[in-house]
């Protein structure tokens, strides 16, 4: 609720009567009241105080109560303005309001009317101050509103470049690159699983996950999309199903990101076939080599046996008949050949 005291109220009339009754009436009230007998003595107390209310009377000499109100609109837009007179002249009052005045009381003024016009004028009082709180207060939102809109404006055009980099990076990869949804369709690949696998990017895109898996290995694709999403797993070795059917070995690393806005699973598998195929022949050339060494560990045994019987002839040919020493060393060296050759 107002309170009277925080209100200040000018009167102008250059009648003293008239002044001095209505100040002592509203000073009754609690008002704050200022007194002027004319307009140029009412414009200076404006440049030394604050008016909340200014009461004038329209007909005076030298600055009439209309020029008056006209300066006080102009330069004191917080005052309202109420006019009074002793003629009961409509274009008057017509004119007062086209000049900003809020309402016209006409001598002789009853103090009743008086509180009801004041009544209306500290409505209108208030009613601009909670406009103008509000104002402010739109204001300050609207401009919080601007920054993040521009906050956000400028977090998306980051966001839109770390992704083109992102996809430039991709693009870049001699790995394959798939991103998922949470539900395991395709939503972006780099070209190298095009090339590898033989689809387009517009056949692949929105393609299940499952779809680029042999049907007998669907039920552990799903297993570890399930590990993975629960935090279990990251790493996964199998295979990928080009269009024609034949399969790829990848070793495949999945993470959880953010791709669009929405969240993502980023795949990057690495083709192992010829690391597999490699794997597979060393496994068939370890295989070779030892039956290799088996066999000629069996032949080794085989050429021992009469060889060194051989030799031991040879030794007592020596001694009986005295043959050339070089029968012995060449049988000797003989063997040596044979045993190298087993090992």
């Amino acid at each position: 609720m107002q309170n009277n005291s925080e209100i200040s109220i000018l009167i102008v009339d250059d009648e003293p009567g008239s002044v001095n009754m209505l100040a002592e009436y509203l000073k009754k009230q609690q008002y704050r009241v200022k007194i002027a007998t004319s307009g140029i003595d009412a414009l200076k107390i404006f440049e030394q105080h604050t008016i909340d209310i200014l009461i004038t009377d329209l007909v005076m000499p030298k600055m009439s109560g209309l020029e008056l109100t006209s300066h006080v609109v102009k330069k004191y837009p917080d005052t309202v303005t109420i006019g009074i007179s002793a003629y009961d002249n409509i274009s008057s009052t017509v004119e007062f309001m086209k000049y900003g005045g809020l309402d016209f009381i006409q001598k002789p003024i009853h103090f009743s009317t008086l509180d009801d016009t004041i009544e209306n004028a500290l409505k209108r009082i208030q009613l601009k101050k909670d406009l103008e709180k509000t104002n402010k207060a739109l204001t300050q939102k609207n401009q919080a509103l601007k920054l993040e809109i521009e906050k956000n404006r400028q977090t998306q055009q980051s966001l839109e470049i770390s992704q083109k980099n992102l996809k430039s990076i991709f693009d870049a990869m001699n790995d394959l690159v798939i991103i998922l949804d949470t539900n395991g369709c395709v939503l972006h690949v780099n070209p190298v699983v095009c090339s590898a696998l033989a689809y387009t990017q517009n056949e692949i895109i929105g393609m299940s996950i499952l779809e680029l898996h042999a049907p007998q290995r669907l039920e552990d694709v799903s297993k570890f999309v399930t590990d993975m999403l629960s935090g279990e797993s990251t790493l996964f070795v199998g295979h990928l199903m080009k269009k024609n059917g034949e399969t790829i070995d990848v070793e495949t690393k999945i993470a959880k990101a953010t791709w669009n806005d929405q969240k993502a699973l980023i795949a990057v598998s690495r083709d192992m076939t010829e690391y597999k195929q490699a794997e597979r022949d060393m496994k068939i050339a370890q295989a070779e080599s030892h039956a290799k060494s088996i066999f000629l560990a069996n032949v080794s045994h085989d050429l021992r046996t009469p060889l060194n019987g051989i030799l031991g002839y040879t030794q007592i040919l020596v001694k009986d008949k005295q043959l050339d020493k070089n029968i012995e060393n060449k049988s000797k060296s003989f063997i040596n050949r044979v045993n190298i050759c087993c090992c």
